[in-house]
């Protein structure tokens, strides 16, 4: 079998081969083709981003928590709207369902924004309308509503 050892003898330098280092390659010689490289650009200017010293969540804070809310009212709020409120016992008895304490309603602006027998209770949800009417449905009075989508922005 042959031997793939070199001899003993051989000094150990004749038997690497000779590679140029790294340094001495220059890019400056021209590409097959022609062609010149051409030199690499300079690095990007580094961005220096800043946090602000405080942010000022208050607006999103003040949405959370109102009433406008989707998580606490649902997408859509209503416009009620009732007519012929035209005498004193009608009043009366709209007052009373006006005045139950779990509407949140301030009852007597209400009765005060009264115009020529008609009345709008805006931003309603959808709750609260359903139980309101409910309660005035029997009163010989126009009833309609209008429903629509939040659309307040923060």
């Amino acid at each position: 079998m042959p031997s793939f050892e070199a001899p003993m003898s051989a000094p150990l330098e004749s038997v690497t081969p000779s590679m140029p280092s790294i340094s001495a390659v220059e890019f400056s010689e021209p590409l097959p083709g022609g062609e010149t490289q051409e030199p690499l650009p300079e690095p990007p200017p580094q961005i220096i981003v800043t946090k602000p010293k405080s942010l000022n969540l208050s607006d999103i804070a003040d949405f959370g928590n109102s009433e406008a809310s989707l998580g606490k009212d649902g997408p859509y709020i209503y416009d009620v709207l009732i007519w012929n409120i035209d005498s004193k016992e009608i009043r009366e008895n709209l007052r009373e369902a006006l005045q139950d304490k779990r509407f949140g309603w301030d009852s007597d602006r209400i009765m005060g924004s009264i115009k020529q027998g008609a009345v709008r209770i805006s931003k309603v949800n959808a709750v609260k309308a359903a139980v309101f009417i409910n309660r005035i449905k029997n009163l010989p009075l126009g009833i309609s509503w209008e429903q629509s989508m939040h659309t307040e922005s923060i």
